[in-house]
C-alpha cells in the first residue's frame, strides 16, 4: 500500500481542493500585482487608466455571475479544466502584444478578469463540499499561507512584462494537476435547489461577510496610489512582497482561532 493510499478519502478530497485553490489564488494575486504595476504605463491620461480598471472590475463581476450559470451546463470538471486553460492562454498574449497599447491593455484587463471570475465560484464550491466545517478555518489559513509564500517567491523571480507573463502561464499550467482532483466532485454533490441572488443578498451572514471585506479591499487598494506617489516604485514593490509574506503567516494563526476559539471571537 502506497503512502497516498494511507490517506483517508476525506483528506484526499480536502488536499485536492486546497491545491486547486492555492494555484488559482496565487495566480489571481500575481495577475493583480501585474496590473497595478503596469497599468500606469499605458497612458498618462487618468481617464484611460480608470477605463482599464473599469473593464477589469465590470468583466470580473459579469464573469462571476456567468460562471455559476455555465458550470452546471458544461459540467464542473470540464468547466474547471477550461477555466484553467484560459488562465494559461491569457498571459501568453503579452508575449506577442504590446501591453502599453490601450486596446491591448483593455483586452488583457478583461481576459485576466475572466480568468479569475469564471471558475472561482465553482472552485470555492468544491472546497466547501470537500472539507468539514470544523476544519475550514485551518484549511483556509493554510491556503493563504501557501498562496502568499508562492506569490512571495514568484514575485522575487519575476521582473518585466514578458517574464511575468511566462510565470503566470506556467504556474496556471501547473494548476492543471489540480483539475484531476475534481473527479470525485459528484460524490459530494447533493440535490440542490436554485437560489436566487436576491435571497443571498438579503441574508444576514452575507452582509456580515461582505461589509468588512469591502472595507478591507477599499482601504487596501486606496493605499497603493498613495504609496506610489510618495515612495520609489522599487520600494512599493518590496513592501507589497513583504506584506504578502506576513499576511500568509498571520493567516495560519487566524485559521486556528476560527476553528478552536470561535468565529465571532476571532473576528473581534
Amino acid at each position: 500500500m502506497g503512502l497516498f493510499d494511507k490517506i483517508s478519502h476525506d483528506t484526499r478530497l480536502a488536499l485536492g481542493s486546497i491545491f486547486l485553490i492555492v494555484n488559482a489564488v496565487t495566480w489571481v494575486y500575481l495577475a493583480g500585482h501585474f496590473l497595478v504595476d503596469n497599468v500606469g504605463e499605458v497612458s498618462s491620461n487618468f481617464n484611460i487608466v480608470q477605463l482599464v480598471w473599469t473593464v477589469n472590475f465590470v468583466t470580473l463581476a459579469i464573469c462571476l455571475i456567468a460562471g455559476t450559470m455555465l458550470t452546471n451546463k458544461v459540467g464542473k470538471s470540464r468547466f474547471l479544466l477550461l477555466w484553467t486553460l484560459l488562465g494559461v492562454f491569457s498571459p501568453l498574449l503579452l508575449l506577442v502584444l504590446d501591453f502599453k497599447s490601450v486596446p491591448v491593455a483593455l483586452l488583457i484587463s478583461g481576459l485576466f478578469a475572466a480568468s479569475i471570475g469564471l471558475g472561482m465560484p465553482c472552485c470555492m464550491e468544491y472546497f466547501a463540499q470537500s472539507t468539514k466545517s470544523g476544519r475550514r478555518g485551518t484549511y483556509a489559513g493554510f491556503i493563504l499561507l501557501t498562496s502568499s509564500l508562492a506569490l512571495f517567491f514568484l514575485r522575487l523571480v519575476g521582473g518585466g512584462i514578458e517574464l511575468t507573463a511566462i510565470i503566470l502561464a506556467v504556474w496556471r499550467l501547473f494548476g492543471l494537476l489540480g483539475t484531476i482532483a475534481v473527479k470525485p466532485f459528484k460524490e459530494n454533490v447533493e440535490k440542490k435547489v436554485d437560489v436566487p441572488y436576491r435571497s443571498v443578498i438579503q441574508q444576514r451572514s452575507f452582509i456580515l461577510y461582505i461589509a468588512p471585506w469591502l472595507m478591507f479591499s477599499l482601504i487596501n487598494f486606496l493605499s497603493i496610489p498613495v504609496q506610489q506617489t510618495i515612495l520609489p516604485a522599487s520600494t512599493v514593490t518590496f513592501l507589497q512582497i513583504i506584506e504578502d509574506a506576513v499576511a500568509g503567516i498571520a493567516a495560519i494563526g487566524g485559521g486556528f482561532l476560527l476553528d478552536y476559539v470561535g468565529r465571532k471571537q476571532a473576528a473581534i
